[in-house]
């Protein structure tokens, strides 16, 4: 795992902190729909956070040598 993949791990977990806290807070807002408020919040705000996340995580890879062109040089 290199640098910039590292960077993304902290960022996703940082935002996944802070959407699960905004969650929690507007659930509880309205106790009496404070799980369908959380799901419907969090769950989705999840989603593209974990997607977005993979997305860079595999676009910030390091390329691997061809074994054939290293065995070369």
């Amino acid at each position: 795992m290199n640098s910039r993949q590292k960077i993304v791990i902290i960022i996703m977990d940082i935002l996944i902190l802070a959407e699960l806290t905004l969650s929690m807070y507007l659930g509880s807002r309205d106790p009496e729909y404070k799980a369908a408020i959380f799901v419907r919040t969090y769950l989705p705000m999840l989603i593209i956070t974990v997607v977005a996340a993979r997305i860079l995580f595999k676009r910030f890879r390091t390329r691997e040598p061809d074994e054939e062109t290293s065995a070369i040089h």
